[in-house]
């Protein structure tokens, strides 16, 4: 569960995915067909660690825990590089156009438009979310 108030990349943005999730059933396909990670692996152009997480992600999320519980990040940043590094991704989100101060910035869960205030969902949306939970109220009203 991720924190929903950070504008983050989609999977085409993000610079870091060699291979996207709707990939991932042609992976194992061709991961079949071949027999071998290695071979699987140079097919694609990635390595062969990323097609062992695509085939078993369990291994990812042991990982994904382990690095947490160790904090690995830690011991690569001093002060100045952490630094460096924070000015490069949010001059890379600016020039993807994606908004940097999303403290006070709220988007329709539905169509993903920017909302003047705090809210769910813009007015177009609203007034179907509103018609929804009156719909479901009296559908309970009446099995009651």
């Amino acid at each position: 569960m991720g924190n929903e108030k950070y504008h983050k990349f989609t999977p085409q943005q993000d610079g870091r995915r060699k291979i996207m999730p709707e990939q991932h059933k042609e992976v194992r396909a061709k991961y079949k067909e071949l027999k071998s990670q290695r071979q699987t692996a140079e097919f694609f152009g990635v390595s062969r660690r990323l097609i062992i997480f695509i085939l078993y992600p369990e291994r990812l999320k042991a990982l994904q825990e382990h690095n947490r519980k160790t904090k690995h990040w830690k011991k690569y940043y001093n002060r100045e590089q952490l630094t460096k590094a924070t000015r490069n991704w949010r001059a890379k989100k600016k020039k993807l156009g994606l908004r940097i101060d999303t403290r006070k910035t709220f988007y329709c869960i539905k169509c993903k438009k920017m909302l003047p205030r705090y809210g769910l969902y813009c007015p177009i949306h609203r007034k179907e979310a509103i018609k929804k939970s009156q719909q479901k109220y009296k559908n309970k009203i009446l099995v009651a």
